[in-house]
């Protein structure tokens, strides 16, 4: 029995002793369905997810992430779990390919006047990544004839999700925290909190 099975056998033996219940043998291949909530620090992307798990026969968990009921752009995705279990931790990872959008802003602006009293423009620019958008290019032209040009890029990127949890109450609830590599969500949406229940 590998760490994952012997772990929640653990915990399914503790809870049935002290109710003075009997326990069966558990198979050697330990097969869990949790399902609960995440959200990230700054409370900007969370909604529900649900993991389907098991322990292989090299002592591997593996399984699937599905995430329902999402209320914003998030950086978390439906995906394949991998990982191994630590007595009471189990640590997964998930890797993903998501669609990030490159906004390059070029702005005109007034900066002084030459020697004959005419503007001197120049053109400044700005780059940022955003989680949604549409590609394209958009100009515009403010009352002062000064240009803004605003082009958007998307880019599919792949990255990483490490995720950290204890195993709680007899086994039934698992809980920590994860983290997105940098690729896959910008400004550091990506860094937050889960906790599931055994369904």
């Amino acid at each position: 029995m590998k760490n994952l099975a012997l772990t929640l056998a653990m915990a399914v033996l503790l809870a049935a002793c002290s109710s003075g219940s009997t326990v069966s043998p558990l198979p050697s291949t330990v097969n869990s369905q949790f399902s609960g909530t995440f959200k990230n620090q700054n409370n900007t992307q969370n909604g529900e997810i649900r993991f389907d798990i098991a322990e292989d026969e090299g002592g591997n968990i593996v399984g699937n992430m599905i995430v329902t009921n999402n209320t914003n752009i998030r950086c978390i995705a439906n995906g394949t779990l991998a990982g191994s279990s630590n007595g009471f931790n189990i640590s997964l990872i998930t890797t993903q390919t998501r669609s990030r959008f490159l906004v390059i802003t070029e702005r005109e602006q007034i900066v002084g006047t030459d020697d004959n009293g005419e503007p001197i423009i120049e053109t400044t620019s700005s780059e940022v990544y955003r989680d949604s958008g549409s590609e394209g290019v958009r100009d515009s032209i403010d009352s002062r004839g000064l240009r803004t040009t605003i082009s958007t890029t998307r880019e599919d990127v792949t990255g990483d999700i490490n995720i950290q949890l204890a195993i709680s109450n007899n086994g039934n609830t698992i809980s920590g925290t994860y983290v997105a590599d940098a690729s896959l969500c910008s400004n550091s949406t990506g860094t937050g909190d889960m906790t599931l229940n055994r369904i």
